[in-house]
């Protein structure tokens, strides 16, 4: 009988163990794999762009939109018209920057150069509306 309750407080211990061991294994891996996302992202404008999506929508991610900001800019630097449109989109609304539509016409403006009708819309919009 002894040698049952032995056994069960063992069994208990290692499961509670392996518990904690897989909670602190996926704690691990959100910042490592963040890491090597963002490192990525230094080097093409879409991961760039995607990794700007992920910080503005908190997806994967806690929402940050200063760091939506970040690489949405990085994006945009190298011609990326959603990240560019994005960026209009912030600076319209006041997400993470002070709200103007004068700065979210110029991003508007960009990304239209670079073929976003979307964003032609919204630069015709504004503009008409004398931003």
């Amino acid at each position: 009988m002894a040698g049952k309750r032995f056994l069960v407080l063992l069994a208990g211990c290692l499961l509670a163990l392996c518990a904690a061991c897989a909670e602190r294994s996926a704690q691990g891996s959100g910042g490592e794999e963040q890491a090597g996302v963002e490192s990525a992202g230094q080097r093409d404008a879409s991961l760039e762009y995607n990794l700007g999506v992920r910080y503005h929508k908190g997806e994967g991610l806690p929402q940050d939109y200063a760091k939506a900001l970040e690489w949405y800019g990085k994006a945009a630097e190298k011609g990326e018209a959603e990240a560019e449109f994005n960026l209009g989109v912030m600076y319209y609304y006041g997400q993470g920057v002070a709200r103007s539509k004068y700065i979210a016409k110029e991003w508007f403006g960009r990304a239209c150069e670079h073929g976003d009708e979307d964003a032609c819309a919204r630069h015709r919009h504004l503009n008409e509306q004398g931003y």
